[in-house]
């Protein structure tokens, strides 16, 4: 389920009725999508929800400080999206938002010898309860560099340690 407003009538109904069809043996797991907090907070406090799919990337920084950490301790996994910020954080355009973090990103990517995409999907693995990332490409390529670069283990602890890291 994919919703921005969490106390929408809308919401209650999807969550009340799926349950039901998980204690029916018709569904097996329930998922909830969302980059919104309160939605994401409470969503992790709700029974029978077993994970939870939201964009995690140096941009998202709310998402990563404040729900991240009680969705992990909640025991309900973490899925995570927009890893590349719809490839904002890896082209060159006219956004200002996304500049200081592409600058940061490439300095680091020259430092560790490693590509912004590993980074990133490494970034994005390393928090609480992430068990998953989906890097969106359509490409049979990027697909096994992105599973390459996931499977490679955790960044050295310079790296982890970086401004990038740490101030988003």
């Amino acid at each position: 389920m994919k919703f921005r407003q969490i106390g929408s009538t809308g919401f209650k109904c999807s969550v009340i009725g799926l349950e039901r069809l998980r204690q029916a043996g018709r569904i097996r797991f329930l998922g909830i999508s969302s980059n919104s907090v309160p939605v994401l907070e409470t969503a992790s406090r709700l029974p029978g929800i077993s994970c939870i799919e939201t964009a995690i990337n140096p941009m998202c920084t709310e998402v990563r400080s404040s729900v991240l950490p009680k969705i992990a301790a909640a025991q309900v996994g973490v899925i995570g999206n927009q890893v590349f910020s719809s490839g904002q954080l890896l082209t060159q355009n006219r956004r200002t938002e996304f500049l200081q973090i592409r600058q940061q990103l490439a300095a680091l990517s020259e430092l560790s010898w490693l590509s912004a995409q590993h980074l990133l999907i490494q970034f994005a693995l390393a928090h609480p309860g992430v068990t998953c990332v989906l890097t969106g490409t359509t490409q049979v390529a990027h697909l096994g560099r992105n599973s390459a670069d996931a499977l490679a283990g955790p960044l050295a602890a310079e790296t982890r340690n970086s401004p990038l890291w740490v101030a988003t």
